[in-house]
């Protein structure tokens, strides 16, 4: 009688293990689901109505194109101290989600270029690539710079948010015309990118993370066969020496955009330039309008010291 009860007990014990195993695998599906959905029927938000504020800065309304012949529509605000930023918003956003960082680098003179990426906004394309394909899209953005009277070549930067800080900091080592690079809750490209668990209490998250990803990167290697692009990590580890301020939010995703952000970091090949803030108490994408002042103030300083001395 007690062998019975033992073998029952463990038979439940074994019952409950695979329906939570189950559940975590339709979760992974439902999540891989809903990014993919996001991906192939991409819902572009409309720039129609929004505009730079500032009356007296001369915006300019711009068309570029990719190397696959999609059209990139884009604002440029000219120079006034020769240097120029390209900013990079995020996954299903447009230009108008980065006005408050327009006006901060406009306010200290410097050039801003800002597109939809592709699919998003105004800008063409049927179909999103998580950012794979966006790092070819910076090639224009810098040729367009580099053939304004007011920018110096030699003086050129980007900053991007999330998906955007992704691309951002792969674009640093594809092209020696970026000379400093600002990445805010830089996300990861692949599942080569993210970090390691530490405690033995972060395997089953750091599982889902992994399974999750990997299915995404199969689809769009396989089935849209977009090839598979160099890794945040691999980027990191092979950058020329040129300076990073990475800002990471703690309350986003119980602290694993912060994780992710000093792993980053922590593969850098360069580390002495590159630079990490932590805002612990703030959420993805929210240290401007939280911090304003120290935001404008470590951002602008970052840029002084990479694009002007």
């Amino acid at each position: 009688m007690a062998h019975a009860s033992f073998r029952f007990r463990w038979q439940w014990i074994a019952s409950g293990i695979g329906i939570l195993l189950l559940i975590s695998i339709v979760g992974i599906a439902l999540h891989a689901v809903t990014r993919l959905s996001s991906i192939l029927s991409p819902l572009s938000e409309p720039t129609c109505c929004q505009h730079p504020a500032d009356p007296h800065l001369p915006v300019r309304d711009v068309q570029l194109t990719t190397t696959d012949r999609l059209s990139l529509t884009c604002w440029y605000l000219p120079s006034h101290n020769r240097a120029a930023v390209i900013l990079m918003h995020g996954e299903g956003g447009n230009r108008t989600a980065m006005l408050p960082h327009i006006a901060m680098l406009t306010q200290q003179g410097y050039g801003v270029l800002i597109c939809d990426r592709r699919a998003h906004g105004a800008s063409s394309g049927s179909q999103r690539s998580w950012g794979w394909l966006d790092v070819t899209d910076i090639a224009p953005m810098l040729n367009y710079l580099q053939h304004q009277p007011d920018v110096d070549p030699q003086r050129i930067g980007v900053f991007g948010f999330s998906m955007g800080a992704q691309i951002a900091l792969r674009a640093a080592t594809q092209y020696p015309a970026i000379h400093g690079v600002v990445a805010d809750g830089a996300t990861p490209a692949t599942v080569g990118d993210l970090f390691p668990p530490v405690a033995v209490t972060d395997w089953p998250r750091s599982a889902i993370d992994w399974l999750d990803n990997w299915f995404v990167d199969r689809f769009l290697e396989r089935t849209l066969h977009i090839p598979l692009p160099m890794s945040v990590v691999d980027s990191l580890a092979h950058r020329p020496a040129i300076p990073l301020l990475l800002i990471a939010t703690g309350q986003t995703g119980h602290g694993r955009e912060l994780r992710q952000v000093k792993w980053f970091a922590a593969v850098a090949r360069n580390p002495k330039d590159v630079d990490v803030w932590e805002l612990p108490d703030v959420g993805h994408g929210e240290g401007l309008a939280k911090y304003p002042s120290e935001y404008r103030q470590r951002v602008i300083h970052f840029f002084d010291r990479a694009l002007l001395y």
